[in-house]
């Protein structure tokens, strides 16, 4: 199973973000952290974590649906 949860604040106006898998069933070559680094870099975010769960965020909320 795989998850990606994003989130708003308001008083901020930045952008947070979840990407998490489960152990089993998923390929383990797919590392979350990774791969929220990944998305995140291009827009100014940063973010990263293990290969099972990473969160991240600081870009503007506008940009969330390029991630």
């Amino acid at each position: 199973m795989i998850v990606l949860l994003a989130g708003a604040d308001a008083a901020s106006g930045q952008a947070h973000f979840v990407f998490a898998r489960s152990k089993a069933g998923t390929p383990p070559d797919l590392k979350m952290g990774e791969l929220l680094t990944a998305a995140l870099a291009p827009l100014g975010g940063k973010g990263g974590g293990s290969p099972t769960l990473a969160r991240g965020g600081g870009i503007p909320v506008k940009h969330a649906q390029a991630v």
